[in-house]
């Protein structure tokens, strides 16, 4: 490939949008669902990630809340930071940790 072909391939690609919206985020709470052999809800202590085997510094923590709001402010949270990493048509997997 020359440098006109990578060019025109590299137009073809999903650019980022520089907007996450809210459709655009799901939330997967099967590893909490199977260590707690309930679904999350009820006031405590939230942690959430975008990735399944996250390191401690990339958990977002949320304490002394209900789950709802807790699910919400991640949701915030990632419609902030998440901008730049997503593409059009793409969307973002929150993982719900036990």
């Amino acid at each position: 490939m020359n440098e006109r072909d990578l060019t025109r391939y590299h137009s073809t690609l999903p650019q980022p949008t520089g907007r996450v919206y809210r459709e655009q985020i799901d939330f997967n709470d099967v590893e909490f669902r199977f260590s707690h052999m309930k679904a999350p809800r009820g006031f405590g202590s939230w942690a959430f990630s975008t990735t399944r085997n996250a390191n401690h510094d990339q958990i977002w923590w949320f304490t002394g809340c209900t789950f709802a709001n807790a699910r919400r402010m991640a949701r915030e949270r990632a419609e902030r930071e998440l901008n730049r990493h997503l593409v059009a048509g793409g969307h973002v997997t929150l993982y719900v940790l036990p």
